[in-house]
């Protein structure tokens, strides 16, 4: 956020030395009365240029320079700080700062599907085949280094056991529904580190997507009394800080199921919590159209 701020500041700073040097330019220029005339009829009240053909002036307001600015120096910007801002959701690539890019199911082919339930439904229901995966369900933050859940190669291990004997150039990461139950954010944050810290090292080329807790409904409160909606903006604002922090892509796959109050689409899910066939094929489609290309 500081350096985003910054950058804003920066804009407007550069919009106001442009705006300086435009009025001292404008008036070194030769002063003709009939072209200022011509000019200013000719803006009709719009405060944001004047330009009179053959006249050679051009006003630019601050407000307009600065939306230029912003505009056309959006891309520069990723490239200075590393981050590139989604313009349609939270998604944020930290990992080299480039726009999002459409891709196609093989882009999936190298990359290794980490989670709880939440991830092993997209594994089974995403109708995309031999996704290689490390799911558990009920998996906790917390036990990925220290819980055997995983069954592989005829052994119980522990995730992190079983990260080390899989090859891969992506990771997909979904934890946090199970987490909520702690409502403890930075808790679960931290744990969550220690994950990405753990891939990074093992694969410090990988490119590591972390996806939002998606959403929750009223409706499956009975049964979840601790997945409130709230508890979850919480829980994924703080994800979001610290993918930015450790480089990593946030995919903001909650937007994708939220209903216009604001909680799981009912249409989507099962229950208001685990996401059936078609709501597993629609995050199929926003991953695919979040991908992020690794350097050559």
């Amino acid at each position: 956020m500081k350096r985003k701020l910054c950058g804003v500041l920066c804009l407007i700073l550069l919009a106001g030395v442009l705006y300086t040097v435009n009025q001292k330019y404008r008036a070194d220029m030769p002063f003709d009365a009939s072209a200022q005339t011509s000019a200013t009829d000719a803006a009709a009240g719009d405060g944001t240029a004047e330009h009179t053909p053959g006249a050679g002036t051009v006003s630019l307001s601050p407000a307009s320079v600065i939306s230029f600015c912003l505009a056309s120096d959006k891309e520069a910007s990723a490239a200075l700080t590393g981050v590139w801002y989604d313009d349609d959701d939270l998604s944020v690539n930290a990992y080299n700062g480039t726009p999002f890019a459409q891709g196609t199911t093989e882009y999936f082919a190298d990359a290794l599907f980490i989670g709880n339930s939440r991830m092993r439904g997209f594994v089974l229901y995403a109708e995309i085949p031999d996704l290689n995966s490390v799911t558990y369900i009920g998996w906790l933050v917390g036990e990925f280094f220290t819980s055997p859940c995983i069954y592989m190669y005829g052994e119980r291990m522990t995730g992190a056991e079983a990260v080390a004997l899989c090859d891969f150039e992506k990771v997909y990461l979904n934890f946090g529904f199970n987490d909520l139950m702690f409502d403890d954010a930075d808790a679960f944050v931290r744990d969550y580190r220690l994950i990405v810290d753990y891939i990074s090292e093992y694969r410090p080329d990988a490119v590591i997507f972390i996806n939002s807790i998606l959403p929750v409904h009223p409706a499956a409160l009975a049964e979840y009394p601790y997945a409130l909606q709230e508890r979850v903006d919480v829980y994924n604002e703080a994800l979001r800080d610290m993918a930015i922090e450790e480089g990593c892509v946030f995919l903001d796959s909650q937007s994708v199921f939220l209903d216009e109050e604001g909680y799981m689409d009912l249409t989507l899910s099962w229950e208001g919590v685990h996401v059936h066939e078609s709501g597993m094929r629609t995050l199929r489609e926003y991953w695919l159209s979040h991908t992020v290309n690794r350097p050559l």
